[in-house]
């Protein structure tokens, strides 16, 4: 790890390879030092949310997406979580509220965004096709 701390690609496969083989602890490690030493990959953060979804800890993957939200306010990677957590909200705990409550949430600081308004809506239309 110590030689190619950079390389975030082995590292997600290391941690992919270690959860296939039945070691959620080491596979949680490696990503989560990933996250911390090479910060704002997006795709570091949704793997262990993933991870953390697959082993059904989804109160961590909401945690996770969270802190993603928090840690990148006023930057278009909050909105981009925004948008997952709400995904994730809605499909995997199917709860409409809440993620319309994300959504909101993040229009509440970014009224502007128009990805946000087009999620809602999405949102909004499919629940009605239920």
């Amino acid at each position: 790890s110590s030689d190619l701390p950079r390389k975030p690609s082995l590292h997600l496969l290391w941690a992919a390879f270690e959860e296939r083989q039945g070691d959620i602890e080491e596979a949680r490690n490696i990503s989560k030092t990933l996250d911390e030493t090479v910060p704002g990959l997006a795709m570091v953060r949704l793997r262990r949310v993933s991870m953390e979804r697959r082993i059904g800890n989804l109160d961590a993957a909401e945690t996770l997406l969270r802190e993603a939200i928090l840690e990148n306010e006023g930057t278009p990677l909050s909105t981009f979580y925004s948008i997952k957590l709400a995904r994730q909200v809605l499909k995997v705990q199917k709860n409409l509220s809440k993620a319309r409550q994300v959504l909101q949430e993040a229009l509440d600081k970014d009224p502007e965004n128009t990805k946000l308004y087009l999620n809602l809506l999405e949102m909004e239309f499919s629940a009605d096709l239920k």
